[in-house]
């Protein structure tokens, strides 16, 4: 991790957000990826078994249809469910305009017809399919990238100074620690931990927790080998394994589930401080949504480090593959990977790469392979 100069910090720079990969989403995940040839046999040991499925099978098609529905379940289904559930009760208490009674609201519920729940069913899931694309908006909200809001410049870089005293202070402590004792060790373990899921470099910190987690995450996952996981993960995933991609899918959901729960929440206190401000009764169910909020989002920060770490290890075993795979000649030694690198990430995002730089990266045609 580089250090950091004592000179006043740079103007934090507003860092477009790094396009995050469902796995779990179908239209992330190609069944059969576009292979030119075999690898070579010195990577044969680690590559994808040769029976992967096709899209027409049927069996694969039900699997990314199971893994569909129950994300469409647990991360766009539940949050809203539990959204109106919390609106719809207060409602049937009497609020906004009498005391809310639990008795009432048990009454107004009770009442409700088979043919009323099918239909508050029905309109759930309509709601639930109309929201559905705006998940990853919402992710970004909560991850610090307010820059289109009204004000949101402003609010970003005051909620991100705290980070970036956060930042110096850990990084002062694990200089000053002193490892030869036990309490030394422990602060600088603790510093060490804390300046893992932050930026390595301060004018990249969000205002979010959640935010920084994710960017040091990526970053890391890439950074050792000199490539942009933003543009490298959409095409490294075909070539990992199924147990793989279904474990790294399963940590994507479970982030985002966490998310939309904090959202939910947070929107349920909105609401319901409005329909329980009139009479002053039961404002306590704000605080506790509050609460459970706030508990959502820290499982949010959680799921995204165990996403981030299992995106690392997919990196790590399937990186080399990465070449093969682009028919390009794999390099022979880390350096070198990471030189290459630089000239791949500028390629795929479309910018000019000079001739020398071009006629450095070799074409590794299997066809061509011994002539």
């Amino acid at each position: 991790m580089p250090g950091r100069s004592s000179v006043a910090p740079r103007a934090r720079e507003s860092v477009a957000p790094r396009g995050r990969l469902s796995a779990s989403d179908p239209k992330n995940i190609p069944i059969a990826p576009l292979r030119r040839g075999s690898p070579p046999s010195e990577t044969q040991a680690g590559s994808i078994p040769a029976t992967r499925p096709s899209i027409g099978d049927p069996v694969a098609a039900e699997a990314l249809a199971g893994r569909a529905s129950s994300r469409f379940l647990f991360v766009t289904l539940v949050p809203n469910a539990l959204l109106a559930l919390v609106v719809g009760t207060l409602l049937a208490a009497g609020a906004p305009n009498q005391s809310p009674s639990l008795s009432r609201a048990r009454d107004v519920l009770g009442a409700l017809s088979i043919g009323d729940a099918i239909g508050i069913a029905s309109l759930l899931v309509i709601a639930a399919v109309a929201v559905h694309p705006i998940q990853y908006p919402l992710i970004q909200l909560l991850e610090g990238y307010w820059h289109p809001l009204p004000w949101g410049s402003i609010l970003s870089e005051a909620a991100a100074q705290r980070y970036e005293r956060k930042y110096f202070a850990l990084r002062a402590a694990e200089r000053e620690a002193d490892p030869s004792t036990r309490s030394g060790f422990a602060t600088a373990s603790a510093a060490t931990a804390g300046l893992l899921w932050l930026p390595d470099d301060e004018v990249k910190l969000l205002p979010t927790s959640l935010g920084n987690t994710l960017r040091a995450g990526e970053e890391r996952a890439g950074a050792r080998y000199g490539l942009d996981i933003s543009l490298v993960m959409p095409r490294l995933v075909p070539l990992i394994a199924p147990d793989i991609r279904e474990r790294l899918a399963d940590r994507r959901n479970q982030l985002d589930a966490a998310a939309r729960l904090c959202v939910a929440n947070l929107v349920a206190v909105v609401v319901s401080a409005a329909l329980l401000l009139p009479t002053g009764d039961w404002l306590y169910v704000p605080l506790l949504l509050f609460g459970v909020a706030w508990i959502c989002y820290r499982a949010s920060v959680a799921a995204a480090q165990g996403y981030c770490v299992e995106m690392a290890a997919a990196v790590d075993l399937y990186h080399r593959q990465l070449w093969h795979a682009l028919a390009l000649q794999p390099p022979l030694n880390l350096k070198q990977e990471r030189d290459r690198a630089e000239i791949i990430n500028a390629y795929l995002r479309g910018e000019e790469i000079g001739d020398n730089a071009a006629r450095s990266i070799t074409w590794n045609d299997p066809t061509t392979r011994g002539q």
